[in-house]
């Protein structure tokens, strides 16, 4: 396949361009090109059931008398469960499943445990009300060996059913490459040495442990060996437009199907650009700016995938951040370990000694990231809070372009990203398999 079946031409439209950029700053926009919704997101749910790519159909896998065990994602998570898990629990009743052999197991590993109005929210009320829904317990797992180091635990639910299912959406992972396949059972019902062992420093340090790579990438090696070992025969995954929307559905073998979706996937969010840059504004919704634990993604994501940022550069985010650090678990050990360190390489130094979950692991990177770029976080609420982050404010993006001015002088080159989650900018390269690390023939290596 040539490049140019891959990537399409940037064409900038001005409107995309904040009107406070300096003139003699020469702007590029890099915007995936994603497809509208489909007419009808049941339907094409529907229609990948019914034709699963490498598996028989649900009907096939189980019958009455089976336990069923269907794990989906967090209410934190953006996945139309709404849709997905309906549509698996009326093929499972078309097998004469009974409800109370199936157990819905929400995968709550790094996330925090979910309530009656959430449950409600997410799968609807008739759903909650027949049907038994757990939380994952990292209490409740079982312990399967090792692979690269990393213990490897999964919820003893996920065993003990004769058929295990998951849902999940295929899209841009921080550090997996992509999300989906098997990687809702082995981070979201994994136990805490498991997390810790996925989150240790030295994966974190490996290069292909980032946005977009799949081969070679040990921390997919670890999702698809764990989620082999826990039973996962069959995922329903979905591609979304950045409005959240479905585009695309395949269902299936675990890691054919997340063969698939992870190439069609790449062709929708990777975005060729012409060289790299001194200035990359990052764009969030505002549903991922709510929080400063959210809105570093954006910079993690620019700066982790293919460098795309010269050394020394900016990453510019705008985000309003109206709930602060946040509240959950994870972003308070993340502010923690930030603001107790006088400088990244302090903290880079003291988590190496002492590895951790999530919230430090996203700290550790977001200081990786600040060795080589300044990152401005551009109209928050708390800025107090993102300089306590060794992250650099302003108050509106004319300040922000003042203070990039004063850091890297006139006549600058920049890129602006608006969806900086669901982008992957790609600098030139002769080879295109070898920059974002997808082939199709074989996305997997273990």
């Amino acid at each position: 396949m040539e490049q140019s079946d891959i990537y399409r031409p940037i064409d900038p439209p001005r409107s995309l361009i904040p009107s406070e950029l300096p003139s003699d700053w020469r702007v590029d926009v890099a915007d995936p090109e994603l497809p509208g919704p489909v007419a009808s997101p049941e339907s094409i749910v529907e229609a990948a059931l019914a034709n699963p790519l490498g598996s028989p159909p649900l009907e096939a896998l189980a019958g009455p008398g089976d336990q069923v065990c269907i794990v989906f994602t967090h209410p934190d998570v953006a996945c139309p469960e709404h849709i997905l898990v309906p549509a698996l629990l009326h093929k499972l009743e078309a097998a004469g499943v009974h409800s109370q052999d199936i157990t819905l197991l929400c995968a709550s590993g790094p996330y925090e445990r979910t309530d009656q109005a959430q449950r409600t929210a997410q799968l609807g009320p008739e759903i909650v009300e027949r049907y038994r829904i757990l939380d994952h317990d990292v209490s409740q797992v079982i312990h399967l060996g090792q692979w690269r180091n990393v213990p490897q635990t999964v919820n003893r639910l996920t065993l003990e059913a004769d058929l295990l299912i998951a849902t999940g959406v295929v899209a841009p992972h921080l550090f997996a490459g992509y999300s989906g396949g098997g990687e809702t059972v082995t981070t979201g019902c994994a136990g805490d040495v498991t997390i810790e062992g996925l989150h240790n420093p030295n994966f974190l340090y490996n290069p292909d442990v980032r946005p977009g790579q799949i081969r070679g990438n040990p921390y997919q090696e670890v999702v698809q060996s764990l989620a082999q070992r826990a039973g996962l025969r069959f995922v329903l995954n979905v591609i979304l437009n950045h409005k959240g929307e479905i585009i695309d559905a395949q269902a299936g073998d675990p890691f054919l199907t997340h063969q698939y979706l992870t190439f069609s996937a790449s062709n929708l969010y990777n975005r060729q650009v012409p060289h790299t840059y001194d200035v990359v504004i990052a764009g969030l919704d505002q549903s991922q700016a709510a929080t400063l634990y959210q809105a570093v993604l954006a910079a993690l994501f620019i700066g982790m995938a293919k460098p795309v940022v010269r050394p020394g550069g900016v990453i510019i985010v705008p985000a309003r951040t109206p709930e602060a650090m946040g509240q959950e678990q994870n972003a308070q050990n993340f502010y923690s370990a930030l603001q107790s360190a006088r400088t990244p390489e302090m903290l880079i130094s003291r988590l190496f000694e002492k590895a951790g979950g999530l919230g430090q692991a996203r700290a550790l990177q977001l200081a990786q990231l600040l060795e080589r770029y300044q990152v401005i976080i551009v109209g928050s609420e708390f800025p107090s809070i993102a300089q306590a982050c060794h992250l650099q404010t302003a108050v509106d993006m004319q300040e922000a372009v003042d203070l990039t001015r004063w850091l890297l002088g006139d006549n600058l080159d920049a890129l602006i990203v608006p969806h900086a989650l669901l982008t992957l900018p790609l600098p030139p390269t002769k080879d295109w398999q070898e920059q974002t690390g997808i082939s199709l023939p074989n996305l997997y290596t273990c």
